[in-house]
């Protein structure tokens, strides 16, 4: 536990409001913290100014002195994973800098601010990352606020959210925490998926995500993943983590609510699993995720049952099938069935699906849907 005089400590990671950082990064506005985000107790937000472009920026402040106030335990070794994972954040973005990957929010710079303040009783360094800025906002705050854009908007960022997959997986990396709020749009760019913070990489087989059960908020993880199921193979926990994701964002797009619950709530409470996170949709089930397999496919069925009614009608089957093949219970089979069966390539691939969504984006317009 934290002593006193810390719990009471303003964080100077909270405090860069007209700050130069690197002589470049004007810091101008503390954003306010988004529920939504994951690891967001360690970080603060801030929008800013490239001072050689003129354009705007967003600037994420890692606060080592919130490890300081939240961790019990080892602090040190907390502040070495948190610190872990930011290095291996920036090594991650400037893998997708130097592959140009158009769908990735794009690294613009990083550092460390020193504080020098001599009423500051923890003096530590600052690490940032600053990156290009949404014009617009994100998946999340769009599809809440405009009570589901035009049908053709749905499909046209599942499209470009599933090439921005494309893109990671044929770098190596899967991205473990795609959702609404990582999806951020850009005037003349449309969709590009953001926060790589919970990524794994196939060069950094140590790296510091590669070991964790749930990387993302519980209401978004894979079902097994819930029930602490470990998959048999690498690319079936990271890609095919990709693919539930992409799926449970199909999903909400139609439902509003993340598949994941939807899920819990449609199996029996005996078979839940025993996870306090879950708060009442918690169970007490503490045994191997297999043999679940039937029930959760019976729930995905009726989930989908429930959904089918809000997808508009030229794209209706389409859509359910493309979620029932994503989010396929058993995690062994997720994806596309004729990936599977081949004998090379990548068998938890996204390529099936781009192609699908450009076949649904059709559909609607010709329709006349928008």
């Amino acid at each position: 536990m934290a002593p006193p005089s810390l719990l009471n400590f303003i964080d100077p990671a909270s405090q860069l409001e007209g700050e130069l950082l690197d002589g470049r990064w004007l810091v101008t506005k503390l954003l306010p913290s988004d529920p939504n985000a994951t690891g967001g107790y360690f970080s603060f937000s801030y929008e800013g100014i490239d001072q050689e472009t003129k354009s705007s920026i967003f600037l994420k402040a890692l606060s080592l002195v919130s490890v300081l106030k939240l961790t019990n335990g080892n602090v040190l070794r907390a502040i070495q994973g948190l610190t872990n994972s930011h290095t291996f954040e920036i090594s991650v973005l400037d893998v997708c800098r130097a592959a140009n990957l158009e769908r990735v929010v794009k690294l613009l710079g990083h550092g460390e601010l020193s504080v020098n303040d001599p009423d500051v009783p923890f003096p530590l360094p600052i690490p940032y990352i600053v990156f290009e800025l949404t014009e617009i906002g994100n998946a999340y705050k769009l599809h809440t606020a405009i009570n589901a854009a035009s049908e053709l908007w749905k499909i046209k960022t599942l499209h470009e959210v599933a090439v921005a997959l494309q893109q990671l997986h044929t770098n190596r990396i899967a991205h473990k925490d795609v959702k609404p709020s990582n999806v951020i749009f850009f005037k003349s760019l449309g969709a590009k998926l953001c926060d790589l913070g919970r990524a794994t990489s196939e060069d950094h087989l140590h790296g510091p995500n590669e070991n964790l059960t749930i990387a993302c908020q519980v209401r978004y993880a894979p079902i097994e993943h819930l029930y602490q199921f470990a998959p048999t193979t690498r690319d079936e926990k990271n890609y095919g983590a990709d693919l539930y994701h992409l799926g449970s964002l199909c999903y909400q797009f139609y439902s509003s609510v993340p598949l994941t619950f939807s899920l819990l709530s449609k199996i029996p409470a005996d078979l839940r699993p025993d996870l306090n996170l879950l708060g009442p949709l918690a169970g007490k089930y503490r045994g191997n995720y297999l043999p679940l397999i039937a029930p959760v496919t019976k729930a995905l069925t009726e989930v989908l049952i429930d959904i089918t009614p809000a997808i508009p009608y030229p794209v209706r089957a389409g859509m359910v099938n493309l979620i029932g093949q994503l989010c396929n219970p058993d995690p062994s089979k997720r994806g596309h069935p004729k990936d599977h069966r081949r004998a090379v390539g990548r068998k938890f691939s996204v390529e099936r699906y781009i192609a699908q969504f450009n076949t649904m984006y059709s559909k609607l317009k010709i329709s006349g849907l928008r």
